[in-house]
């Protein structure tokens, strides 16, 4: 659903259940994708390029976000919260806000991330693994219960039946977790109801399941007594 929205959110995180397809979807959002799996010992220069040497001269390579960036395609982190605190910094700068977002790399250039840009995360814990300064940053946080339609396809009907009832009813191992009601969530919860989306789905996208509910409750209370 959230691939074919005329504004698709700009941060996703999917977290939820291994083989469920949480990085099929992310690549699947453009043939071009750029993607990393992050782990314990990177730097930022895994993210952002680095000097090499090639018959005797240094040139400057990209790495997964800035070639997304250059080219405006998705950048796919998989296994997010598996890279260390010397990655906390390129995490902020690779998930900024679209009107201040830059990647100043080591050769002195500043890239501007081009018209359709954005990131998907995926992990196969919980949200609240990551720092609070990285996980405020994501537009929308989706978790992932049920297998991805492009897996379920490869599937006889029988077997993708069971797998999808199977994967929906076994509880998940990680604690669930409530997404802050920030004003940026808020922000894009505004963002999904402009495009159509139904004001309930929309409420369980930003802020859950388990809060939407109360959340649209307490907004629709809030219209009521600014009319009084």
């Amino acid at each position: 659903m959230l691939g074919n929205l005329p504004r698709p959110p700009r941060r996703t995180l999917c977290f939820g259940k291994a083989g469920t397809g949480k990085t099929t979807y992310a690549v699947s959002l453009h043939p071009e994708s750029e993607r990393i799996t992050l782990t314990a010992g990177m730097f930022a220069d895994a993210l952002f390029g680095k000097f090499l040497l090639r018959d005797g001269s240094t040139f400057y390579a990209d790495a997964a976000a800035t070639r997304a960036g250059r080219k405006g395609v998705p950048l796919v982190i998989d296994e997010i919260h598996m890279g260390g605190s010397e990655l906390d910094a390129a995490l902020h700068t690779i998930l900024d806000d679209p009107a201040i977002a830059r990647f100043n790399l080591d050769n002195g250039e500043t890239i501007e991330p081009a018209q359709g840009y954005r990131v998907v995360a995926t992990m196969n814990g919980s949200p609240d693994q990551l720092k609070d300064t990285v996980l405020d940053r994501f537009d929308i946080v989706i978790r992932c219960d049920t297998p991805h339609t492009g897996i379920l396809k490869r599937l006889s009907p029988e077997s993708a039946a069971f797998l999808a009832n199977k994967m929906a009813n076994e509880p998940m191992t990680a604690p669930d977790w409530v997404p802050d009601i920030s004003p940026r969530r808020m922000l894009q919860f505004e963002d999904l109801r402009g495009q159509g989306v139904p004001d309930s789905l929309a409420a369980d996208i930003m802020f859950g399941e388990g809060q939407g509910k109360t959340v649209l409750m307490s907004i629709m209370d809030a219209a009521r007594n600014s009319l009084k």
